[in-house]
């Protein structure tokens, strides 16, 4: 499992919750599908906070282990016109568990 952070052309921060199983593809096992595009439950950005698109708290499914992961956005705070949201303070907790 990793958290990796990930800074746009105009340095707003973000991450990106993922679980990989190297020995396979290396693709984001959290997805629900292969053929996932588009925003997902495991990005953590300040406009889907803001615009409540996913909630700040969710448990997802590994896809093909007995695991779950919960990652929740602690008193999360944005600030920022459209476009340029960004996070001005929080705590991002991940956890896992088996089913």
């Amino acid at each position: 499992m990793t958290v990796d952070r990930r800074v746009d052309a105009e340095g707003i921060w973000s991450w990106e919750v993922a679980v990989r199983d190297r020995r396979k593809s290396g693709e984001n096992l959290l997805y629900h599908s292969r053929e996932w595009h588009g925003p997902y439950p495991t990005m953590i950005d300040a406009w889907i906070i803001r615009s409540r698109y996913f909630s700040a708290s969710n448990e997802l499914a590994v896809r093909g282990y007995p695991w779950r992961v919960s990652i929740e956005c602690l008193e999360c705070q944005v600030a920022g016109e459209q476009s340029k949201e960004h996070f001005v303070r929080g705590t991002i907790r991940v956890r896992w568990r088996g089913r």
